[in-house]
């Protein structure tokens, strides 16, 4: 149902335009391996 779900569609890196996740994934899959934490 999607009911408390965060559904991410695009992301905006400081300093750089607003992309799809995946392509920021695809180009920097490093930033979003398990243990990773985002500040």
């Amino acid at each position: 149902t999607g009911e408390g779900i965060l559904v991410l569609e695009s992301l905006q890196i400081p300093g750089k335009k607003a992309l799809p996740v995946q392509d920021i994934l695809n180009a920097r899959a490093s930033w979003f391996e398990v243990g990773t934490q985002l500040n």
